[in-house]
């Protein structure tokens, strides 16, 4: 009984003892922590095209434009997806110079989280958005927006304002303000573009008043101004500076001086404005027809074709009016044979004799 008691007693301290110590920790299940998904920066600029990568490789997985006029990713022919392809690039660029929006392209290639991104950064040209015209009377806004080349909204380009001076300047020449001045002004307009003003001061009109030349005694003044006709009167520009000249050498030539040189037209202002156009000639001496033949495929038997040569017999005084009345006269027998020949003339220039040859050529139509 004692043993029980004893055996009891150490089972009840025991327990008791088991009673003051902590309980053994209970297992409980683990949570993996997940990151939450990285956030994609947004691309600044125009997609114009992407692939989806893990960011290995050399192909390119975006292609992007910055800074550009909306819709002009069809411009891009580089794409994503595959290595940047130089030529495409260069063709993309040139495509986008081509717009005249841009005063530079460039393309750069850069590092992102999905792989190699192709930016094509350009610098806008700024826009105009008021052109106005100051001081000028001889023209209207018309005439000057045509002048200078420019109109309003358009893009502005590095050398636009200087051609459009020199347009305006040209335009106010021709009609005889040799002295005219324009003064453009370039200013900024905040969150809009430029403003581009010219202010024009067109000073006095100078026009043609007279016509002299030198060194050919047969060229009469009644004869000199019958050849400046309509001219005298008008501005002096180069154009009609070079038609005054040309009509003296073809004087020259209708006179027989084949090799005669005539200088270009020294102009004199008077101090009223009025101008005077001066011509040194230098004639040379006359040159006489030589041989005459007729070539090609003939119209009419050759002694009828013969007959029509009248004007540019051998030994007479050369004549470029007359070779062209000569020509003209075969040309309209031929039609009216019902066998059209193209006359083609053919020259034979012999310096050291004083002599021109001619052929007149006929070619079938």
């Amino acid at each position: 009984m004692s043993r029980v008691n004893s055996a009891f007693g150490v089972g009840l301290v025991a327990l008791l003892a088991g009673a003051c110590t902590p309980p053994p920790p209970v297992s409980k299940p683990v949570v993996p922590v997940v990151a939450p998904p990285a956030v994609e920066e947004a691309e600044r600029g125009q997609l114009c095209s992407e692939v989806r990568a893990d960011g290995a490789g050399s192909a390119l997985a975006l292609v992007v434009l910055r800074d550009a006029q909306p819709n002009e990713c069809e411009l891009v022919t580089v794409k994503a997806g595959v290595a940047l392809d130089e030529a495409e690039l260069d063709k993309t660029v040139r495509a986008l110079f081509a717009t005249g929006h841009y005063s530079d392209v460039v393309g750069v290639t850069e590092d992102s989280p999905r792989g190699p991104r192709l930016a094509l950064e350009v610098v806008p040209l700024p826009k105009l958005v008021t052109l106005n015209f100051e001081g000028a009377t001889a023209l209207n806004r018309e005439e000057l927006l045509k002048a200078s080349r420019l109109s309003e909204s358009a893009f502005l380009a590095k050398d636009d304002v200087r051609r459009a001076a020199l347009g305006l300047s040209e335009a106010f020449e021709a009609l005889g303000f040799r002295h005219v001045k324009v003064q453009p002004a370039l200013s900024s307009v905040e969150g809009k573009g430029s403003a581009l003003s010219f202010t024009i001061v067109e000073g006095k009109r100078a026009l043609l008043k007279e016509v002299r030349a030198e060194g050919l005694k047969s060229l009469d003044q009644k004869t000199l101004d019958k050849i400046a006709d309509k001219l005298l009167g008008g501005a002096v520009t180069e154009a009609t500076s070079e038609e005054l000249r040309q009509r003296l050498v073809s004087f020259l030539l209708d006179g027989g001086y084949v090799a005669g040189e005539v200088s270009t037209m020294a102009v004199t202002e008077a101090a009223n404005g009025d101008l005077s156009g001066r011509f040194k000639i230098t004639p040379g001496a006359k040159f006489k027809i030589g041989t005459v033949g007729l070539a090609g495929e003939p119209c009419l038997p050759g002694p009828k074709l013969e007959a029509l040569v009248k004007g540019t017999r051998p030994g007479q005084t050369f004549s470029r009016k007359k070779v062209a009345d000569d020509r003209k006269a075969l040309e309209a027998a031929c039609a009216a044979a019902g066998s059209p020949r193209l006359i083609d003339v053919a020259t034979d220039l012999q310096l050291d004799k004083k002599r021109i040859n001619l052929v007149f050529g006929m070619l079938p139509l």
